[in-house]
């Protein structure tokens, strides 16, 4: 579930359950709801997500986010983040 959005820091934070992480977005993150383009101002605090993301110079860049259906709820779980990444 989206925390927060900063178009300007192009952060996302998401939250499941009890974690919580902070990606970084580029120009090559897509971000898709149904198969279709979506724009970052469509995103909105409180829906649910699916972000694929890798690890680039000690952070998490978002490579692709998928937003689920409005009403619907994810059921993917969310990728572990590195032991490296949880020690900081």
């Amino acid at each position: 579930m989206v925390k927060k959005l900063d178009g300007t820091a192009r952060t996302i934070e998401v939250s499941w359950k009890k974690l919580s992480m902070t990606l970084f977005l580029n120009d090559q993150t897509k971000i898709t709801q149904a198969e279709s383009g979506m724009d970052l101002r469509d995103i909105e605090e409180g829906m649910n997500v699916f972000i694929e993301y890798k690890e680039e110079d000690d952070k998490m860049i978002a490579t692709a986010i998928k937003v689920a259906a409005p009403g619907a709820a994810t059921k993917e779980k969310p990728p572990k983040p590195s032991k490296e990444l949880l020690k900081r």
